[in-house]
């Protein structure tokens, strides 16, 4: 049995910026400050929450702190042949017939996103 929950997933993101935090921006007056809240604006204009913004960034947290998620080793494949999975990311989590031409990568399951926002916070405020 895995000790990690399947249905976690660090890309669907459980974070966004606060209402405090878009104020110190504001505030920053920095071209950095001004470029992130450039691109919340972009994405909040077309109905998406400020979330969208970090989704790459999360693995650059990573490297910066690696508290920051939690992983697990797994064999992963991408679908590339599918009608419905096409390009999926596929975990085989089965304890026989597994796919033993798959690569094993570390998998993020778990993520500080209060940890990973602050780190945000930090680099662009310097």
């Amino acid at each position: 049995m895995h000790s990690f929950p399947l249905s976690g997933c660090v890309t669907h993101f459980d974070v966004n910026f606060t209402e405090q935090q878009l104020r110190i921006l504001e505030e920053a007056n920095t071209k950095e400050a001004d470029f992130l809240l450039n691109m919340i604006q972009f994405v909040n204009g077309r109905g998406f929450e400020s979330y969208c913004v970090l989704i790459d960034s999360m693995a650059v947290g990573a490297i910066i702190d690696e508290t920051t998620i939690k992983t697990h080793r797994g064999k992963v494949g991408i679908e590339t042949k599918g009608e419905i999975t096409l390009g999926m990311t596929v975990l085989d989590t089965r304890h026989h017939y597994t796919w033993n031409n798959l690569p094993e990568v570390d998998i993020a399951y778990e993520a500080d996103y209060k940890k990973f926002l602050d780190i945000v916070m930090s680099t662009v405020l310097k």
